[in-house]
């Protein structure tokens, strides 16, 4: 019997994704030959056999060759798997972030096909070594990242779509600015609003006092702040989850008005001039003065007042703190310029003669100024009298 051997078979036997067969074979003597494909009866046929792929699955090709005297061959085959189908690749896993954004200059991405792959990967346009799952990158510079992948089956079908994962490398910690007139540092008012920027993108939680850390955007506000130092702590973290330096901010609540005390020195006694000295028991304390209800004005610690005319005179200081509140009530002092002597004069006598026989005599009498009398009859000794 003659023996039919193969030549070049394309593709070759096992796994394919090809859409066509070629195959030579040959006789050690000289021989018809029949072939067929699949289920068909074996035919007539020549070498090289062709023929279209047209669907997936199993397919196998057999050949026999004839000799002049009748005798055949055993029949020898060639057997495929066709698979057309282009497998589909997903992203699973990465470390440290799937993420649009990383503080890493490392990434592991962890990669899923739907059948056995090889996978193909692409950084930035440039090929990498790849292969099994997962991919990983390492020493990245900072800034935008394409990785790009494909998956290759086992019979060569490449995944019709490339799986892409766009991501940015940020390993600098964001930069935050507070708002250098966000409040006084000594203020009387119990509400305060801080604005605060930061060099990037990202979110900011804030603590007041220790009260502990909440979500917080720019400016933050808060009521009812009690008396005594207040200390807020801005924290910021960046998309890729850097954290920026805390931002403090720190400032002093005073809603307590000081107190006045006032004394003061005339001299001589109702005389034309005063010395004052103010004192407050807060000792960053200022003083407004006002006297005979004017308009209240700044005063010195010690304040003089000289030649004043004749009248009577108040003086209210107030002491006034660093942080602006106002003594409400202050310290207040009262008194009597009086350095003009009265004239008094006799307006009356009964009897008016000189000379009377009454033992008995009235007199009437009065000042330019209000005030007492005293009187002294004969030389005797003066004595409160009126008239």
């Amino acid at each position: 019997s003659p023996v039919l051997s193969f030549g070049n078979i394309t593709p070759a036997q096992g796994l394919s994704s090809a859409r066509s067969l070629f195959v030579e074979f040959s006789s050690n003597e000289p021989s018809d030959f029949t072939c067929a494909l699949d289920s068909q009866d074996l035919t007539p046929c020549a070498s090289p056999f062709t023929a279209p792929v047209l669907s997936e699955g199993q397919h196998v090709f057999r050949a026999q060759a004839t000799d002049r005297a009748g005798n055949k061959s055993t029949i020898a085959q060639a057997i495929w798997d066709f698979d057309f189908t282009a497998p589909i690749v997903s992203l699973g896993i990465m470390v440290p972030s799937a993420g649009s954004a990383i503080n890493s200059r490392n990434l592991s991405v962890e990669v899923f096909a739907n059948e056995p792959v090889i996978f193909q990967a692409s950084l930035d346009g440039i090929g990498i070594s790849s292969g099994i799952s997962p991919i990983v990158l390492t020493g990245l510079s900072e800034g935008p990242h394409a990785l790009v992948l494909y998956g290759v089956d086992l019979s060569g079908n490449l995944s019709v779509a490339p799986v892409v994962h766009n991501f940015t490398v940020d390993v600098t910690a964001p930069v935050v600015n507070t708002d250098a007139s966000s409040g006084a540092p000594l203020t009387r008012e119990t509400t305060n609003s801080v604005s605060f920027s930061a060099s990037e993108l990202g979110s900011a939680t804030c603590d007041l006092n220790g009260a502990g850390f909440s979500p917080c955007t720019s400016p933050v506000t808060y009521s009812g702040l009690a008396d005594g130092n207040q200390v807020l702590t801005i924290q910021f973290t960046d998309l890729s989850g850097n954290i920026a330096p805390p931002a403090i901010v720190t400032w002093t609540v005073d809603t307590t008005a000081p107190r006045t005390t006032l004394a003061a020195t005339q001299l001589p006694a109702f005389g034309s001039s005063i010395a004052f000295t103010l004192q407050s028991n807060e000792a960053a304390a200022t003083f407004i003065c006002s006297l005979n209800s004017a308009n209240f004005s700044s005063c010195d610690l010690s304040t003089v007042y000289s030649n004043l005319a004749e009248g009577a005179y108040s003086l209210t200081a107030k002491a006034v703190d660093a942080a602006g509140n106002t003594d409400a009530s202050g310290a207040s002092f009262n008194w009597v310029v009086n350095t003009i002597p009265p004239v008094t004069s006799i307006t009356a006598a009964v009897p008016a003669n000189a000379v009377s026989n009454l033992s008995t005599i009235l007199l009437y009498f009065n000042s330019t100024k209000a005030g007492s009398f005293i009187c002294a009859l004969d030389g005797a000794p003066a004595q409160t009298c009126v008239s």
